[in-house]
C-alpha cells in the first residue's frame, strides 16, 4: 500500500487530500483489512 501511494504524483495525492510526507503515518494507521487490499493499478497490469 505504501509503494502504491508513493508511486502517485503530487497532483494526484493532492486530489485525494494526502501530502507525500503523511504517507508513512497514514499507512501506519491502516488495519489488516486495508493492508490486504490490492491496488487497482496492479490489477489493471496483471
Amino acid at each position: 500500500m505504501m509503494a502504491d501511494l508513493q508511486a502517485l504524483d503530487d497532483k494526484m495525492l493532492d486530489d485525494i487530500g494526502i501530502r507525500r510526507a503523511d504517507i508513512p503515518r497514514l499507512v501506519g494507521t491502516f488495519g489488516d483489512h486495508e493492508l490486504r487490499m490490492r491496488s487497482l493499478v496492479q490489477n489493471a497490469r496483471a
